[in-house]
């Protein structure tokens, strides 16, 4: 895999022969030519009740962990890292593969070296230092070729959707793979960024990219709701600055500002294929909490077992959550991965664009103010794309802001109503007997 200009990985398939490339696409998670998530969901839980948007489950919580030194340090409730420490303290596996902060070498380019990266994490102590959210290109490659070295070992993995599907496939046609990829843990995902988003993040408070260190894209703030996070940026330097993600440009994910193509032809929101899902509570009487709260969808009986033991215990604080209302917490999610997908297929059908076999069928139910909503918004996650890989050369990010904010303008002036329709309601707020 290669690391491009433009901050997102390409496989390099110059030396690749047909036999390879075949391989590859039937463990590429966009590839039409492996099981789907309903496939590979009904192999591994055939005996769990299938829910039509977040799958195969076996139980559903929402709430945090109540043990020390979990949910201060995640970007939620703390449950990834707790779960992935119980894995590895009670003897399960060998390690962890997860997502890690790299440290950047001094005089390193910031196009040629990325912030963060797949590892194994052996002790608990490892693991923390991968705790919270990673909105950054990521490959699993380099780790994969780690692990298989050690024959014997055995590793969970944490993981967006689509990484976990990729492991489920890869695992059904080299049995080395199924053998060390133990339990899986998917991370609840709404897409992933190139590496400008975090770039652009930080050059707004003065960091450029060469010379940004680390960056925090979930630090929590006292006050609610939890969705009023902060992004915390250091420079080589040594200097941490702290902005409200609400004072940034790009701070509307549904805008999709640097979001990887193939994202938008995703349907799988909440990790179906894994052992456990993990996500942020974003539900009325939860969000309010600023320090953080997780939904959980167990399936394997491991999870469901370590679940029941932390609650018994005192050491998690949950309770049982209806798969509908899981769903309803990823609600923009679903919105945009399985009803605005049906129309993405639809268009580039049109266009003759090939796109890869999803479970969801194309159709064109979307029309009118969403449907010049969805059209702006693919515009502003093409042109960032495009525009924040000549930002990345160049180190000003200013003309792309400038550029974007037209399009948010304009995707304002969509949702705002018509004149026409003020009237309308005006008058018929008149005939009700409405104060005027």
């Amino acid at each position: 895999m290669r690391f491009e200009p433009d901050g997102r990985y390409l496989p390099d398939i110059d030396a690749a022969s047909e036999a390879d490339l075949a391989l590859a696409s039937r463990a590429c998670p966009f590839s039409s030519a492996g099981p789907d998530e309903d496939a590979i969901a009904d192999r591994l839980y055939p005996e769990l009740q299938k829910h039509p948007a977040i799958g195969r489950h076996a139980s559903c919580y929402v709430g945090h962990v109540a043990e020390a030194g979990f949910r201060d340090r995640g970007s939620s409730g703390g449950l990834t890292s707790w779960i992935a420490a119980r894995l590895l303290e009670d003897g399960d596996v060998d390690g962890v593969i997860h997502v890690q902060p790299v440290a950047r070498d001094p005089g390193a380019n910031a196009i040629d070296s990325p912030l963060f990266h797949f590892a194994v994490s052996r002790s608990v102590e490892q693991l923390s230092k991968g705790s919270k959210s990673h909105y950054y290109p990521v490959e699993l490659s380099a780790v994969l070729s780690q692990i298989l070295s050690r024959p014997g070992e055995r590793f969970a993995i944490i993981a967006l959707p689509c990484f976990i599907k990729a492991i489920r496939r890869l695992a059904l046609q080299d049995p080395r793979v199924a053998s060390a990829i133990g339990p899986t843990i998917g991370l609840v995902c709404g897409h992933l960024k190139t590496a400008a988003f975090a770039e652009m993040l930080a050059w707004q408070v003065g960091i450029g990219p060469d010379s940004l260190s680390a960056i925090d894209f979930r630090h929590k703030l006292p006050e609610p709701p939890a969705t009023s996070y902060a992004m915390a940026a250091t420079g080589r330097n040594g200097e941490r600055t702290v902005r409200p993600m609400s004072k940034l440009a790009g701070r509307d994910w549904g805008q999709g500002w640097f979001r990887l193509n193939a994202c938008s032809y995703c349907d799988d929101v909440v990790g179906e294929t894994a052992d456990i899902s993990i996500g942020d509570a974003w539900l009325p009487g939860w969000v309010e909490d600023p320090a953080g709260t997780n939904v959980t969808i167990a399936r394997s009986a491991r999870m469901q077992e370590l679940l029941a033991t932390g609650l018994s215990s005192g050491r998690l604080a949950v309770q049982d959550l209806s798969a509908d209302d899981v769903a309803n917490s990823q609600a923009g999610g679903f919105r945009y991965r399985r009803d605005a997908l049906e129309l993405r297929l639809a268009e580039a059908k049109d266009k003759g664009r090939w796109v890869p076999k999803k479970r969801v069928k194309p159709a064109r139910r979307i029309t009118g103010q969403r449907k010049r909503t969805l059209e702006v918004r693919e515009q502003m996650a093409r042109f960032s794309r495009e525009a924040g890989a000549q930002a990345r050369q160049s180190g000003d990010f200013s003309s792309l802001l400038a550029r974007m904010q037209k399009l948010v303008e304009r995707e304002r002036q969509i949702a705002r109503p018509k004149l026409r329709h003020k009237v309308m309601r005006w008058l018929r707020s008149l005939r009700a007997g409405a104060p005027q």
